[in-house]
């Protein structure tokens, strides 16, 4: 402070700019050399998450019915995490009982984001609530350590509802593969989305001749966690093998001013009819009742518009497009894309199965918004891989620095690098210079009241490989 004091009373400081001395200060040399990437320009305005259209939100019938009595008793009422515990419930409810005409099956795997004290519980709760009414309780698990649990209980049940809170534990788990009751939990939650087409043969127990299979098995889930916590458990061979482009992942909103909680006993009636209605549904097979549906179920098919089915054939061929455009860039975005037209399909039996209970049908309502939600979800989920899933050690360090700089309002200095990312100059010249080689960041010249502030900023090309 002397120092400063000092040099600001001398006269042949009097002449230049006020806050000189700090400007200095701010431009502290830190051995990184930049200018063979320097340019004048200003960037372009940072691509940002986009917030879950209203729209996507809306599913009539059971799902609205379901996620207003969310909202209206939720000590923090949530339209995401409300929306997707009620697509879930009647996910489970139409499992192994109905299938669209182009054969898709209505079991999805949802996993909600959210921050902590947002309401993650009361979706669940009203799960609960709706299945023991009509007393299917127990066919609920809130998680499960291992392959063999798991599929002990589908075999047993058929349909199961996994609600499983901190879903990025499980996702953790799969990532660091110490224990083998992980990987092979990880491998079962693959087969059985498939198996929902087909069947699933259980493993062979000691005493027993021959192993158990259960047709077309229906698994739900319905996971939540905290965005940060799930960004870092996602791993770059979880999504190579197939598990994140199995799941529709949605991030909610920042939590919402509190309200009077309810009770989900004071439910209404019409939400317990309709689940009745579901659990007690027994397709009719040439005018008679299939007896053996618990173990070879007949499923009612539902039938598409035409208007449904272009709209469908469109969006099968905007993913295949989607794929072939990232993976010409070896990027491990275009595995994403493959399964987007597949959960659209079962996301539009859902659709049909809410709005209309008693004579379903895939309409062009239901199939517009069946894709849109699922191109929505994964391209979101794209721009999370993009910035968060490392490949090696060094990309880790490249997505810190491209996250610290967007954090910052799409710019950052030097010092602000360092000090955020803890790291030291020559790690972040080698990661700066490369990135710049692969045009994803410049230095430019800002400028102040006084001496010019020089600061980093993200290029065009970064934006493209997050977003496409």
């Amino acid at each position: 402070m002397t120092y400063k004091m000092n040099e600001a009373l001398k006269p042949e400081n009097h002449a230049r700019p006020r806050g000189h001395l700090l400007d200095e200060e701010r431009q502290k040399d830190y051995g990184v050399d930049l200018s063979n990437i320097l340019i004048q320009t200003a960037p372009k305005t940072e691509k940002a998450n986009e917030p879950m259209p209203e729209n996507l939100l809306y599913v009539p019938g059971f799902v609205h019915d379901v996620s207003r009595f969310s909202l209206s008793g939720a000590p923090h009422p949530n339209p995401q995490l409300a929306t997707l515990g009620a697509l879930a419930c009647q996910s489970f409810l139409v499992s192994r009982k109905v299938r669209s005409a182009s054969t898709s099956r209505p079991s999805v795997y949802l996993l909600a984001l959210a921050g902590s004290g947002t309401g993650k519980d009361y979706p669940r709760l009203v799960n609960q609530h709706i299945l023991s009414c009509i007393n299917m309780g127990s066919h609920i698990i809130d998680s499960c350590a291992s392959g063999e649990g798991l599929e002990d209980r589908i075999v047993i049940k058929q349909v199961l509802l996994m609600q499983t809170d901190e879903f990025n534990f499980m996702l953790s788990d799969f990532a660091k593969g110490i224990e083998s009751r992980f990987r092979a939990l990880e491998s079962l939650l693959l087969r059985l989305y498939s198996a929902a087409h087909g069947s699933h043969t259980g493993r062979v127990k000691a005493g027993k001749e021959a192993p158990l299979t259960v047709q077309q098995p229906g698994l739900v889930i319905f996971g939540t966690a905290t965005p940060e916590r799930f960004r870092r458990a996602l791993t770059v061979d979880m999504i190579e093998g197939g598990l994140a482009s199995r799941c529709i992942v949605v991030e909610s909103e920042e939590r919402s001013r509190g309200q009077k909680a309810r009770e989900v006993d004071e439910m209404s009636d019409d939400i317990l009819e309709a689940a009745s209605y579901w659990a007690n549904f027994v397709p009719q097979t040439a005018g008679k009742s299939n007896n053996l549906s618990s173990i070879n179920p007949s499923l009612l098919v539902i039938p598409l518009t035409p208007e449904a089915e272009a709209i469908m054939d469109d969006l099968e061929r905007h993913a295949d497009d989607q794929n072939i455009k990232f993976a010409r860039k070896n990027s491990i975005a275009a595995t994403l894309w493959t399964r987007v037209h597949e959960a659209a399909g079962r996301l539009a039996v859902v659709y049909a199965c809410s709005k209309n209970r008693l004579e379903p049908i895939i309409d062009q309502d239901a199939a517009r918004w069946a894709c849109d939600f699922s191109v929505w979800a994964c391209e979101q989920l794209n721009l999370m891989v993009a910035r968060h899933v490392a490949e090696n050690a060094f990309h880790a360090i490249w997505l810190r620095i491209e996250d610290v700089i967007r954090k910052n309002g799409g710019h950052a200095s030097q010092s602000l690098l360092i000090n955020k990312l803890k790291i030291s100059s020559k790690q972040l010249q080698e990661a700066v210079e490369a990135m710049g080689l692969g045009r994803r960041i410049a230095l430019v010249e800002v400028k102040t009241r006084g001496r010019a502030r020089m600061e980093y900023t993200l290029l065009d090309a970064a934006h493209e490989d997050d977003g496409g």
